[in-house]
Order: structure tokens, then sequence, then C-alpha cells
């Protein structure tokens, strides 16, 4: 299934969400494809503070979805996401799935239980292969 949107209920959407040549934005790109991890289909006055959680949970976790390229060394960095940025984007509505709190931090940390075993597991077969 695509990831659909609609930026029509943000405020001031032309100049929020696309640049001067009318690209969109890195930062509403970013917040769309939160809108699918954090499993928060809609970013609206009802759902900003839970969107805002969600997201500093999940780049602590997982890290920021962001990335800008450093100036000095042209390397990318992560960006997180800004709460006024954040706000800028009210009215934000995606086709992604909603989920409940407790279901979707389960599920988060499933995946880092997962994720933490996986690197274990390589890290042990490393450590293996430099004994024999």
């Amino acid at each position: 299934m695509s990831l659909n949107y609609d930026l029509s209920e943000i405020e001031d959407f032309k100049n929020v969400c696309f640049d001067d040549e009318e690209n969109i934005s890195a930062i509403t790109e970013t917040l769309i494809f939160y809108c699918l991890a954090l499993e928060v289909p809609r970013l609206t006055e009802c759902t900003l503070e839970e969107f805002w959680v969600r997201m500093q949970i999940h780049d602590r976790l997982v890290g920021p979805l962001a990335r800008e390229y450093d100036k000095h060394d042209g390397g990318p960095k992560d960006r997180p996401i800004t709460y006024p940025e954040l706000e800028a984007h009210l009215g934000l509505k995606t086709n992604a799935s909603k989920k409940a709190w407790g279901k979707w931090i389960g599920g988060l940390a499933e995946q880092s239980r997962v994720r933490i075993l996986d690197e274990l597991e390589y890290e042990s077969r490393k450590e293996q292969s430099q004994c024999a």
C-alpha cells in the first residue's frame, strides 16, 4: 500500500511545506514518514503532544528520521525535528495506520529487542570467526 498524504489543511501550506523550487520540503517529507513510523496518521491539536512524545521516544531508540549534511565534512548527521516545526504542520493527514499507545510502544520495544539480539548474534559470530 502506498503512503498517501494531504497537506491542504496545513496553514500556509505552500510556504510551510515547499521550498523555493516548489519541491516538498525535507521537514514535511520527514513528518509524513513519521506518521507511518509513529502510527499517528494525522497531526492535529488533539494528537500534537502524543506525536511529539512518540517522536522523541523513536528518535532516542532508533534515531531521527531527518538527516542533513554537515557543511564542514559533507557527511550526513542526525537532524531532529523541533516542536515549532511540528506545530507548523498541524493539519497534516496521511493514510498511515493508527495504533494505540500500548500497542505502539510494545511494538517499538519488540523491534528494539530483536535489533539488539541480532547485533549480539553478529558480534558473537564475529568473535568465533576470529578464534578459529
